[in-house]
This record gives structure tokens, C-alpha cells and sequence, in this order.
């Protein structure tokens, strides 16, 4: 399984010199094409949750095969090019999985930022956030169950997250290490709250059972991601 967690970080290597863009029509016409586009009503979150998912060329529903499966943050806008890299790696390079896109369309910051703050930056910040554990209950009662249920995966489980996503990964990380087996953060705000995290990481880290754990991180030009990064790998 490295070989899938590797292949897959290696491709999203190319989205983390990219801005998300806002999903539109030709976006979510591409996505039906190439897969299924599920949906889920959220009692935590109160909300209907878009889920856009990419099965395996020889996926079956009525055999007993069953799939490792791969989380992605931010779906609406990174499952096409984490499915494009899929297929070029395809053919016995990596293993075969069931990729599962979430949207984060409406709700982004609040879902993925661990802890709620005021100003950012110096300037006041008006952005509803800093509800990422509300969003982790909600993988953890809602979306994986629903996923095992309906699809056939096994609970072998990547996750993955761009920017805000990565923050989110790496929280997850430390908070729920068991929920997942492979953890790839790209391009992770860890500057988010005076680096709160880099902070939480210094007491958590060597408590962790991190046995058949693997997290792995990604960074483009952008020197305060830098320097967060290399704060959190000196911590581990």
C-alpha cells in the first residue's frame, strides 16, 4: 500500500502550485462522467453533503472484491486530477481503489480549521471557521459508515487535503491517528492561529501509536508554509 500513498502524493504534487478555483457546470458534468455523484443528508452537520466518487474499471458491486479506499477534501475540484493520475499509473503500477471526493464548496473554512479566530494576518477575519471537529464527527458517524455500507471498500483509509485540507489531514492526524492508515497533507496552512498545531503536534506526538502510520506533506513556494513544515518534521 506505500506504493499507492507515494503514487498518489507524487501526482498531487502538480495541484499544490494551484489556487482552488470555484466548481461550475463543465466541473460537475466531468465529474458524473467519470464516476458516481452520491449524496449524503449530515445530521451533524444539518446539511446535505455532495460526494463524488471514482470507481475502479472492474468494480463490481455484486462480487465480494473489496477496495482500499482514498478520501479527498475539496472533491468538487481535486478528483478529476487525482482520478487522471489514477489511470496513468494504472496497469499494475498502483493498486486499485475507491476514491471518494467530498465537497467543501460552501462551507470550507468552517469545516477545515481546528480552532476559531478573529483577526488573520493583522486584519479582522469575518469567515465562519474553526469547526473541523464538528467535520471530523462527521466522517467518523456519517461518511465513512456510509461509504463501507454502500461501496465495496475495505477500512484500509487515505486522506487527503490541499491548503486548508491539509490543515485539516494534519489535525485529524493528531487527534483521530486511528481513523486513517495513510495521511498526505498539501500545501497544509499550519500558520492557521499562530500555528496552533505546531504547538498541539509538541505534546501529542510522542504519544501517538503511530504503528502502521504514515503521514506525508508536500510544499510549494510559499516560505510561511515552509517554515511550519519543517517546524512540524523537526517535531517528528
Amino acid at each position: 500500500m506505500k506504493i499507492l500513498t507515494k503514487s498518489i502524493l507524487f501526482g498531487l504534487l502538480l495541484v499544490s502550485c494551484y489556487s482552488l478555483k470555484a466548481q461550475d457546470t463543465k466541473q460537475t458534468e466531468y465529474l458524473s462522467k467519470i464516476g458516481v455523484v452520491d449524496s449524503l443528508f449530515s445530521e451533524v452537520l444539518n446539511e446535505n453533503r455532495k460526494i463524488y466518487i471514482q470507481l475502479p474499471e472492474n468494480y463490481n458491486q455484486n462480487n465480494s472484491e473489496k477496495y482500499p479506499v482514498v478520501y479527498l477534501l475539496d472533491g468538487e475540484i481535486l478528483l478529476p486530477t487525482v482520478a487522471n493520475i489514477h489511470n496513468f499509473y494504472s496497469g499494475g503500477f498502483m493498486p486499485e481503489f475507491v476514491l471518494v471526493g467530498i465537497s467543501n464548496a460552501k462551507h470550507r473554512t468552517r469545516d477545515l480549521t481546528p480552532t476559531k479566530i478573529k483577526t488573520k494576518y493583522g486584519m479582522p477575519f469575518n469567515e465562519e471557521n474553526g469547526e473541523s471537529k464538528t467535520f471530523l464527527k462527521f466522517f467518523e458517524s456519517e461518511l465513512i459508515p456510509y461509504i463501507e455500507n454502500n461501496y465495496q471498500v475495505t477500512n484500509y483509509r487515505t486522506l487527503i487535503g490541499h491548503s486548508y485540507g491539509g490543515l485539516f489531514v494534519v489535525n485529524t492526524f493528531l487527534n483521530q491517528t486511528n481513523l486513517f492508515a495513510n495521511y498526505i497533507a498539501i500545501d497544509p496552512s499550519l500558520d492557521w492561529d499562530n500555528q496552533h498545531l505546531l504547538k498541539e503536534a509538541e505534546t501529542k506526538i510522542a504519544n501517538l501509536n503511530l504503528k502502521n502510520k504514515a503521514l506525508f506533506m508536500s510544499l510549494s513556494g510559499q516560505l510561511h508554509m515552509q517554515n511550519s513544515a519543517i517546524t512540524i518534521n523537526n517535531v517528528m
